[in-house]
C-alpha cells in the first residue's frame, strides 16, 4: 500500500507541469518526462503484470516498440508488465498479442501497428498533446480515491 502512495504522489508531480515550464525543457528532457509520466500511470492503472498478473518488478511494457515514438506514450500501447514478461515479449510476442486482441479488440491492435507506419517526424507539440491526454488519465487516477 505505501508504494501505491508514493506512486499516487509522483504522479502528482508529473502532471503538475505548466506549459510555459514544459516549453522550457529540451526534448530529450521532456521525453524522459513522458516516459515517467506513463509509466506511473501503467502501473496505477493496471496495478498488475497483464500477462501473469504478478505485483512484482513492474514496468511499463510497450505492445508497439518504444522507438516508434508516434505511439510510445499512447496509454492503449503501454500495460503494465512484470520486467520477465516484458522481456519474454522480445522473444515471443504471442502472450502479449492474445492480451491486446482480447482486451482492447482487433481495431485497435490494427491501429497501433498502422500508426507505425506513419513516419511522422514529432514535434515539441505532438509531445505537449501526448502530456496533456496522460494528464487527464491522471487526474481521473488521482481523483478516483475521493
Amino acid at each position: 500500500m505505501e508504494k501505491y502512495f508514493t506512486l499516487k504522489t509522483k504522479l502528482s508531480r508529473l502532471s503538475s507541469y505548466s506549459t510555459s515550464r514544459l516549453m522550457q525543457l529540451k526534448i530529450p528532457k521532456l521525453e524522459k518526462l513522458l516516459d515517467e509520466l506513463c509509466t506511473t500511470i501503467v502501473i496505477l492503472r493496471d496495478q498488475k503484470c497483464v500477462i501473469c498478473e504478478t505485483r512484482d518488478q513492474l514496468t511499463n511494457g510497450h505492445f508497439v516498440r518504444r522507438a516508434h515514438r508516434v505511439i510510445r506514450w499512447d496509454l492503449e500501447n503501454c500495460n503494465c508488465q512484470c520486467v520477465m514478461c516484458n522481456n519474454l515479449h522480445e522473444e515471443d510476442d504471442e502472450p502479449y498479442t492474445t492480451w491486446m486482441l482480447e482486451h482492447y479488440g482487433v481495431e485497435t491492435v490494427r491501429r497501433l501497428t498502422l500508426e507505425v507506419m506513419n513516419h511522422v517526424k514529432l514535434t515539441r507539440e505532438h509531445r505537449m498533446v501526448a502530456y496533456w491526454k496522460m494528464c487527464v488519465v491522471a487526474e481521473e487516477i488521482l481523483g478516483a480515491d475521493k
